[in-house]
């Protein structure tokens, strides 16, 4: 009888571990797809950029060669990659994925994943970030349509809040890290935190709405009216959504860990500073 019930359970457990491995594959291949990869590489660069301004502002340019090191091993690609697949795998549905697969195999979905990746590479350069708002101040002179369509999608996926939720829940644990490091007092409350990180909010908003502007300009302008149009109703499925969802969902927990550990480093250094 032991016997038999721990087969069966064994038997189930085997069941369960190959349908995670299925639904992980299916992820991967998705991520691929997607150019999660590039996008990922993007953001090491972006992180790297960010901490210069940690080590300008906070560590008053004393951070040298250790604290880029410190900032080249937090952002890891292959990490922040099995970091993204394994929550994704864990907060898309399976039953979406063979349609969201299926947009992203062939069509405009693979256009609209490379068009996406190019437009915030572009945006690492302050160079092409200002002609983006030249070519923003121009459409809203010539009150061009596309960017009441570019608004409306952004409202339809929540994506300046849900941006803006990421910024807040990153300066959130980087505070703790700075915390946690003893740079900051350890009897600081999480109420002091947090009323200090809501100040931040109005001028975080502001910096979000202001740069999905131009990243949707610049990604989605060589796309015709219509394409643009059937992109947005794919966003709009139950698929596109969960999709959408789970992307942010991911990428939240990833920068989270993050930004906890900059801060947790960032703290080291300014007590290493001060002995």
């Amino acid at each position: 009888m032991v016997i038999k019930l721990f087969s069966t359970a064994f038997v189930v457990y085997l069941s369960v571990s190959a349908t995670w491995a299925e639904t992980s594959r299916r992820v991967s291949d998705l991520l691929d797809a997607m150019s999660i990869p590039d996008l990922i590489a993007v953001m090491r660069v972006e992180g790297q950029d960010y901490g210069v301004e940690i080590s300008r502002d906070l560590l008053a340019g004393r951070g040298g060669d250790l604290w880029q090191k410190d900032v080249d091993k937090i952002y890891d690609t292959d990490r922040m990659r099995d970091e993204v697949e394994e929550q994704m795998a864990a907060c898309l549905p399976a039953e979406d994925l063979p349609a969201i697969l299926g947009y992203f195999a062939g069509g405009l979905g693979p256009k609209v994943a490379t068009l996406e990746m190019e437009a915030r590479r572009t945006l690492l350069s302050q160079e092409a970030e200002a002609e983006a708002q030249n070519l923003v101040d121009f459409m809203r002179d010539e009150d061009d349509p596309r960017l009441q369509v570019l608004n409306d999608f952004s409202e339809g996926l929540d994506l300046v809040d849900r941006n803006v939720s990421g910024a807040l829940n990153a300066s959130y644990e980087f505070y703790f890290g700075l915390i946690d490091s003893g740079a900051l007092p350890v009897d600081m409350t999480e109420s002091e935190v947090l009323a200090d990180v809501w100040s931040q909010e109005p001028e975080i908003r502001a910096e979000v709405a202001d740069w999905l502007l131009l990243y949707q300009v610049l990604a989605y302008e060589t796309l015709t009216s219509q394409e643009l149009a059937d992109y947005i109703a794919f966003t709009q499925k139950p698929e596109g959504k969960a999709l959408n969802a789970c992307l942010f969902e991911s990428f939240d927990v990833v920068f989270r860990r993050i930004s906890r550990e900059l801060g947790l480093a960032a703290g080291h250094h300014l007590i290493s500073e001060e002995i």
